[in-house]
């Protein structure tokens, strides 16, 4: 395995297909802020990126976004961070958030909270880990 892990994140995904497939130790993510609509970013070239991690990146979270949990596997999703403008610091509401941290908990795929922003999602994240408790209490 590579020493270095290298990262590139973009706002053009069709630009990487060049170099697809990646090295193991590259990770590629697209930035969604809510003012292109997801499934042209996800579904015009990104979902035909081959990478070892492919993540998103809602930050800043600007205008709501329709995304699910298909969303996230079909196009091999591996990672979310969602983040807030900061400068001026503006906080994306919360009809905004839900439905990407529940899309993220639904596709079991690890969100990366940023920019104070764990605060608009701990509620959804507090009932998502009651919820696992009572089912390892259960037994599922």
């Amino acid at each position: 395995m590579p020493q270095h892990t290298f990262i590139f994140l973009t706002k053009k995904p069709e630009n990487l297909k060049q170099w697809s497939p990646l090295l193991e130790n590259v990770w590629v993510g697209v930035t969604v802020d809510g003012t292109t609509p997801l499934n042209k970013m996800l579904y015009s070239s990104f979902d035909r990126i081959k990478a070892s991690v492919k993540f998103i990146s809602f930050e800043p979270l600007l205008a709501d976004t329709t995304l699910d949990s298909r969303d996230l596997r079909d196009a091999e999703i591996g990672w979310v961070i969602l983040g807030c403008r900061t400068q001026p610091i503006r906080y994306p509401p919360w009809a905004w958030v839900d439905p990407i941290v529940r899309a993220c908990i639904s596709a079991e795929i690890p969100l990366l909270s940023k920019s104070r922003c764990e605060v608009t999602i701990r509620p959804c994240i507090s009932a998502r880990n009651s919820q696992t408790n009572k089912e390892r209490q259960n037994g599922k």
